[in-house]
């Protein structure tokens, strides 16, 4: 009966270090191929971690589905950032942040409650499905209505600018790999 407790810091935790790692993968991929498809890989990672957790049979698969969920959120709040800094003026930008923070705001405090509610008199499993209508209409409002120039789609010499940082990419990975705790006794 331990071994669900054992495993909860991890199944809280698996979403911080995969989207951190993500981040400059994202913001390379998203310079590279184009902000929409970046952006449309990254949800449809996202969908696919959120409908694969809520059937997840045991704790330990849970834990890696919220993994693969992670490796997909990377690219959900970086690239909508950057989109708008892309689409909107500079003088428009600092309203249009305003609002995007207020959503985030109250999602981080409607979140949790609308979770424990589910988890309470629906199922764990809703908790994680919930996602998917959200997720699908972004897909389709950004297929539809985010137009990019088509200098950012095309790879042409930037196929040379995304295997030149290779380098860097390697880095990033072997530093949070190496990452151990601090003792700040």
């Amino acid at each position: 009966t331990g071994k669900p407790l054992l495993f909860m810091g991890f199944l809280a935790t698996m979403m911080i270090p995969f989207p951190v790692v993500m981040v400059p993968i994202y913001g390379k991929l998203a310079d590279v191929l184009g902000r929409k498809p970046s952006y449309l890989l990254g949800v449809g990672l996202f969908l696919v971690g959120s409908a694969v957790c809520g059937g997840a049979g045991s704790m330990e698969v849970l834990i890696a589905y919220r993994a693969l969920q992670g490796i997909g959120a990377g690219a959900i709040q970086l690239i909508a950032v950057t989109i708008i800094g892309d689409i909107y003026t500079p003088a428009e930008r600092a309203r249009i942040q305003g609002a995007s923070s207020a959503v985030w705001g109250f999602a981080a405090v409607v979140g949790p409650a609308l979770s424990a509610f589910l988890v309470e008199y629906v199922h764990w499993s809703v908790v994680f499905w919930v996602n998917l209508p959200v997720g699908v209409l972004s897909i389709v409002m950004f297929a539809l209505f985010l137009h990019e120039p088509l200098t950012t789609l095309v790879l042409g010499s930037r196929t040379a600018a995304f295997a030149s940082d290779h380098y860097g990419l390697v880095a990033d990975f072997e530093c949070t790999a190496r990452a151990r705790p601090v003792d700040w006794r």
